[in-house]
Protein backbone atom coordinates (compact mmCIF):
# COMPACT_ATOMS: atom_id res chain seq x y z
CA UNK A 1 0.00 0.00 0.00
CA UNK A 2 1.39 3.40 -0.90
CA UNK A 3 1.60 6.25 1.60
CA UNK A 4 -1.03 8.07 -0.40
CA UNK A 5 -3.50 5.23 0.26
CA UNK A 6 -2.64 5.21 3.96
CA UNK A 7 -2.98 8.98 4.19
CA UNK A 8 -6.50 8.69 2.90
CA UNK A 9 -7.43 5.89 5.32
CA UNK A 10 -9.74 7.29 7.99
CA UNK A 11 -9.86 5.22 11.17
CA UNK A 12 -12.13 5.72 14.16
CA UNK A 13 -10.68 4.43 17.45
CA UNK A 14 -13.34 3.79 20.10
CA UNK A 15 -11.39 3.31 23.32
CA UNK A 16 -11.70 4.68 26.85
CA UNK A 17 -8.25 3.76 28.16
CA UNK A 18 -5.76 6.63 27.60
CA UNK A 19 -2.79 4.21 27.63
CA UNK A 20 -4.35 2.05 24.93
CA UNK A 21 -5.17 5.13 22.85
CA UNK A 22 -1.60 6.36 23.10
CA UNK A 23 -0.10 3.00 22.12
CA UNK A 24 -2.45 2.59 19.15
CA UNK A 25 -1.62 6.11 17.97
CA UNK A 26 2.12 5.51 18.41
CA UNK A 27 2.20 2.23 16.50
CA UNK A 28 -0.07 3.38 13.68
CA UNK A 29 1.85 6.66 13.51
CA UNK A 30 5.18 4.84 13.04
CA UNK A 31 4.00 3.27 9.80
CA UNK A 32 5.10 4.55 6.40
CA UNK A 33 2.57 7.33 5.89
CA UNK A 34 -0.06 8.03 8.48
CA UNK A 35 -3.66 7.10 9.02
CA UNK A 36 -6.15 9.84 9.70
CA UNK A 37 -7.16 8.86 13.24
CA UNK A 38 -10.26 10.05 15.11
CA UNK A 39 -10.83 9.06 18.73
CA UNK A 40 -13.98 8.70 20.79
CA UNK A 41 -13.77 7.65 24.43
CA UNK A 42 -17.19 6.12 25.08
CA UNK A 43 -19.98 4.42 23.21
CA UNK A 44 -22.38 7.37 23.13
CA UNK A 45 -19.66 9.65 21.73
CA UNK A 46 -18.80 7.03 19.08
CA UNK A 47 -22.41 6.78 17.89
CA UNK A 48 -22.75 10.59 17.84
CA UNK A 49 -19.59 10.77 15.74
CA UNK A 50 -20.78 8.12 13.26
CA UNK A 51 -24.28 9.59 13.04
CA UNK A 52 -22.93 13.08 12.37
CA UNK A 53 -20.47 11.82 9.73
CA UNK A 54 -23.25 9.83 8.08
CA UNK A 55 -25.50 12.90 7.94
CA UNK A 56 -22.80 15.35 6.82
CA UNK A 57 -21.69 13.37 3.82
CA UNK A 58 -21.38 9.58 3.65
CA UNK A 59 -17.84 9.76 2.28
CA UNK A 60 -16.80 11.33 5.61
CA UNK A 61 -17.38 7.99 7.33
CA UNK A 62 -14.26 6.21 8.52
CA UNK A 63 -12.79 3.45 6.39
CA UNK A 64 -12.55 1.27 9.51
CA UNK A 65 -13.40 1.30 13.21
CA UNK A 66 -11.20 -0.12 15.96
CA UNK A 67 -13.69 -0.89 18.72
CA UNK A 68 -13.22 -1.86 22.36
CA UNK A 69 -16.14 -3.81 23.83
CA UNK A 70 -15.85 -2.57 27.42
CA UNK A 71 -16.82 1.09 27.22
CA UNK A 72 -18.76 3.53 29.39
CA UNK A 73 -22.24 4.83 28.45
CA UNK A 74 -22.78 2.33 25.63
CA UNK A 75 -20.72 -0.84 25.31
CA UNK A 76 -19.07 -2.09 22.15
CA UNK A 77 -21.65 -4.80 21.56
CA UNK A 78 -24.39 -2.14 21.52
CA UNK A 79 -22.36 0.06 19.18
CA UNK A 80 -21.76 -2.86 16.83
CA UNK A 81 -25.47 -3.76 16.84
CA UNK A 82 -26.36 -0.08 16.13
CA UNK A 83 -23.88 0.04 13.25
CA UNK A 84 -25.20 -3.16 11.69
CA UNK A 85 -28.84 -2.04 11.98
CA UNK A 86 -28.21 1.36 10.35
CA UNK A 87 -28.67 1.28 6.57
CA UNK A 88 -25.83 3.76 5.93
CA UNK A 89 -23.39 2.29 8.47
CA UNK A 90 -24.05 -1.45 8.17
CA UNK A 91 -21.14 -2.12 5.78
CA UNK A 92 -18.63 -0.22 7.94
CA UNK A 93 -15.62 -2.49 8.65
CA UNK A 94 -15.21 -3.01 12.40
CA UNK A 95 -12.16 -4.51 14.09
CA UNK A 96 -12.55 -5.51 17.74
CA UNK A 97 -9.62 -4.81 20.09
CA UNK A 98 -10.66 -5.72 23.61
CA UNK A 99 -9.59 -7.36 26.85
CA UNK A 100 -12.57 -9.73 26.64
CA UNK A 101 -12.06 -13.29 25.49
CA UNK A 102 -15.57 -14.33 26.57
CA UNK A 103 -17.03 -16.86 24.14
CA UNK A 104 -20.32 -14.94 24.09
CA UNK A 105 -18.55 -11.73 23.00
CA UNK A 106 -16.65 -13.55 20.26
CA UNK A 107 -19.85 -15.22 18.98
CA UNK A 108 -21.83 -11.95 18.99
CA UNK A 109 -19.05 -10.20 17.10
CA UNK A 110 -18.82 -13.00 14.54
CA UNK A 111 -22.60 -12.88 14.08
CA UNK A 112 -22.38 -9.10 13.55
CA UNK A 113 -19.66 -9.53 10.91
CA UNK A 114 -16.58 -7.98 12.47
CA UNK A 115 -13.50 -8.08 10.26
CA UNK A 116 -11.21 -9.37 13.04
CA UNK A 117 -11.41 -9.94 16.79
CA UNK A 118 -8.18 -9.22 18.70
CA UNK A 119 -7.73 -9.75 22.41
CA UNK A 120 -5.47 -7.16 24.04
CA UNK A 121 -2.30 -8.92 25.19
CA UNK A 122 -0.72 -8.10 28.54
CA UNK A 123 2.86 -8.37 27.23
CA UNK A 124 4.05 -5.10 25.68
CA UNK A 125 5.78 -6.65 22.64
CA UNK A 126 2.74 -8.82 21.91
CA UNK A 127 0.54 -5.74 22.29
CA UNK A 128 2.58 -3.82 19.72
CA UNK A 129 2.53 -6.81 17.36
CA UNK A 130 -1.25 -7.05 17.72
CA UNK A 131 -1.64 -3.37 16.77
CA UNK A 132 0.61 -4.04 13.75
CA UNK A 133 -1.73 -6.90 12.81
CA UNK A 134 -4.66 -4.48 13.13
CA UNK A 135 -2.79 -2.09 10.85
CA UNK A 136 -2.42 -4.88 8.28
CA UNK A 137 -6.16 -5.61 8.54
CA UNK A 138 -6.91 -1.94 7.85
CA UNK A 139 -4.54 -1.95 4.88
CA UNK A 140 -6.38 -5.01 3.52
CA UNK A 141 -9.73 -3.22 3.96
CA UNK A 142 -8.48 -0.19 2.05
CA UNK A 143 -6.90 -2.31 -0.67
CA UNK A 144 -10.11 -4.30 -1.08
CA UNK A 145 -12.16 -1.09 -1.19
CA UNK A 146 -9.84 0.42 -3.81
CA UNK A 147 -9.97 -2.76 -5.91
CA UNK A 148 -13.76 -2.81 -5.83
CA UNK A 149 -13.88 0.81 -7.01
CA UNK A 150 -11.47 0.12 -9.87
CA UNK A 151 -13.26 -3.00 -11.15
Amino acid sequence: MSSKDKNSAKVLIVEDNPGDILLIQEVLGESEGHFNLSITKDGAEAMDYLTNKRQEYPLNLPDAVILDLNLPKKNGREILANIRSDEKLKELPVIIFTSSDAEEDIMICQYLNVIKYYKKPIDFDEYVNTIKAIEKSIENIIESKNNSIIH
